[in-house]
């Protein structure tokens, strides 16, 4: 118990508590304190109603708002763009339904459009090849190639020309031309024109019928799935190859960096904070899903075809989107935005930092 005086809350003469809650220096002041605190309250309540002061609203305010100066910005861009998956089936009717989804598309140009990035990265599966792969093959896959690449390459020329660097990652989707050679014609596997150089791309490779090495500052990131670039030092950007339960855990453990990743065709996100010897280090896996149809009209493992070998109309656990990223380079900071596209009855539509961006309604399907 403390020897120190204090005053009393009554009659303010000094005493000594005998303890810390003690404000009373004898049992009477104490009553005569609560006594004079229910007078005190019933004047005030036959004067204004209330046995104590009401809330009030808070008393007007004139601030002085600094007149905005523009400050010099550290910070660059980069627009992220995933599976777009450039594609075409040839219906009965001899019409053709694309994979890729042109409103989408449209909008994804404009958005680079208004911000003119330093640079552009495509997430790979930027073709389908259906033609090329694995599964249950369609008649009507046969003789849309050529016009899927030309397609892609028209989409690849537009965001370059917007953009001071444009990367391409290879997908899996892409991946399927080379895996096709390697599996069928092995010894055409590597074969260049004559008179050409060793690190021109050799003739049956995407990046060559893409026309990738005409295109200015564009480059062709390979090497699916452990091709990867790199936005600045803390934030990698690759194909991708998880799905799944637990899939961004798995992204994060396999990169153990930041990553921005497709493949899954979904918009996600998600942090992690792992303890270091001197601060904690956040990292994160984004995917801002795909620039590809969502209505079944993909070939997937969902999608299905009626008896006119046609894909009826069926929506798929995507979402459509692209992101934003502002970095510091080299080893610096960096902030994603998600830009989701939603599609309408007639065209899509999407909103970023205010504007709004709306698709054409219709497109010529060549």
């Amino acid at each position: 118990m403390s020897n120190t005086a204090t005053q009393c809350k009554q009659c303010d003469r000094a005493f000594v508590p005998k303890s810390k809650v003690n404000v009373f220096c004898s049992r009477q002041c104490q009553l005569d304190y609560r006594a004079r605190r229910s007078a005190d309250e019933s004047a005030r309540r036959n004067e204004t109603g209330f046995a104590w002061p009401p809330v009030a609203p808070a008393p007007a305010l004139t601030v002085k708002v600094p007149r905005a100066t523009p400050r010099p910005c550290k910070w660059r861009t980069a627009v992220v763009l995933p599976d777009q998956q450039f594609g075409y089936r040839q219906l009965l009717d001899g019409t053709f339904q694309s994979f890729h989804d042109e409103r989408a598309l449209h909008i994804a140009e404009q958005v680079i459009e208004v911000e003119r990035p330093h640079l552009t990265v495509m997430l790979g599966d930027v073709l389908d090849l259906p033609a090329h792969g694995r599964y249950r093959q369609e008649p009507s896959f046969v003789t849309t190639t050529q016009r899927a690449i030309d397609r892609a390459s028209r989409h690849i020329a537009t965001v370059a020309a917007l953009s001071r660097e444009t990367r391409v990652l290879e997908g899996n989707h892409d991946a399927r031309l080379s895996n096709y050679v390697l599996d069928n014609a092995l010894a055409s596997a590597g074969l260049r024109q004559a008179r050409r150089q060793p690190g021109d791309y050799p003739p049956m490779t995407v990046p060559h019928l893409l026309n990738i090495a005409d295109m200015p500052n564009t480059k062709w990131v390979g090497g699916y799935p452990s091709g990867a670039t790199y936005v600045n030092e803390n934030l990698a950007a690759i194909h991708g190859r998880r799905t799944g339960r637990n899939m961004l855990d798995r992204v994060l453990d396999d990169e153990r960096v930041s990553v921005v990743f497709g493949h899954v065709h979904r918009i996600v996100a998600m942090w992690q904070t792992r303890n270091t010897r001197t601060s904690p280090k956040f990292n994160q896996a984004l995917s801002p899903g795909c620039l590809c149809r969502i209505d079944g009209t993909v070939p997937s493992a969902r999608a299905g075809l009626d008896p006119w070998i046609a894909p009826p109309r069926s929506w798929e656990d995507w979402q459509q989107g692209l992101a934003v990223v502002r970095y510091e380079p080299g080893d610096g900071r960096f902030h994603v935005e998600m830009v989701p596209i939603i599609p309408l009855d007639d065209r899509s539509w999407a909103l970023h930092r205010g504007q709004e961006f709306v698709s054409k309604k219709e497109f010529d399907p060549k």
